[in-house]
């Protein structure tokens, strides 16, 4: 009797032995299953956290662009508004003949921003040929933009230094 009830004490402390070493063991895997979340929400937090600051970092460089843009804009209206007070001037003075006097005085009232600016009609010495000159951006181009006032120097006065028979692009 006493051997069975030995052998049953036994029994029941390597149960209660096996039961507590799989408790430990549950636990054990409850525990590494709460650090492999825990490193996945971190990674995700890290990798949402670089989405955000590349999409703000676009965002910058838009914003960059769009002001820098807006200065070139600007600046391209004040050239085009210098360029239409100088070639009224100019016209007044005799110096130029204005070829559109309608799109001189548009051009004139709207600060010099309509269409392709003012551009001055230039004939070539090697071959007579016209090309046209904006003084505001210093390009010469053989056709003239939509838009575009003309104004033609009067005896070559007030002809840019770089138009000459080559200039236009």
């Amino acid at each position: 009797e006493e051997e069975r009830r030995r052998k049953e004490e036994e029994r029941a402390r390597e149960e209660e032995k096996a039961r507590e070493e799989e408790r430990r063991r549950k636990g054990e895997e409850e525990r590494m299953r709460g650090e492999e979340e825990r490193r996945r929400k971190e990674e995700e937090a890290r990798a949402s956290a670089e989405v955000r600051r590349r999409k703000e970092e676009e965002e910058r460089v838009r914003e960059e662009e769009e002001r820098r843009r807006k200065e070139e804009e600007e600046q391209v209206h004040r050239q085009q508004t210098a360029a239409a007070a100088a070639a009224a001037a100019a016209a007044a003075a005799g110096e130029q003949e204005v070829v559109d006097l309608e799109a001189l005085e548009v051009a004139r009232r709207s600060g010099g921003g309509v269409g392709g600016g003012v551009w001055e009609a230039i004939t070539s010495d090697e071959d007579g040929t016209t090309y046209y000159f904006n003084p505001a951006t210093q390009e010469s181009v053989w056709e003239l933009p939509p838009g575009a006032v003309v104004v033609r120097p009067a005896s070559g006065i007030g002809r840019p230094a770089s138009a000459g028979a080559g200039a236009a692009a």
